[in-house]
């Protein structure tokens, strides 16, 4: 089994603007294998952020003339095996994460 160099476990990242507080992580884990990062390209960071890491904003960088399952259909048209933008807008309105993200 390959050496584990980085591990996290429960990462939680809470966000608070005024009375509003939201969870950017909530209990995530990660480990990183040695070896693991070398064996990128260049593009591989890009790739990686694109294929298994989602991002939806709640304030900046929105398309302001786009409702929140466009937006979300926006995104996930870019990736290779993306989530059905019905099924992550769901997973938001149900407050479920997967694996500490949606």
């Amino acid at each position: 089994m390959p050496e584990i160099i980085f591990r996290t476990e429960h990462t939680t990242k809470k966000y608070a603007t005024g009375e509003v507080k939201f969870y950017a992580l909530a209990g995530v884990g990660h480990e990183l294998f040695k070896g693991e990062l070398t064996k990128m390209t260049d593009l591989g960071p890009t790739k990686n952020r694109r294929d298994h890491v989602g991002f939806v904003f709640r304030s900046y960088d929105l398309v302001p003339s786009l409702t929140a399952h466009e937006y979300i259909q926006l995104v996930t048209n870019i990736a290779a095996n993306p989530m059905p933008a019905d099924e992550a807008l769901g997973l938001l309105r149900r407050g479920q994460f997967r694996n500490g993200c949606i």
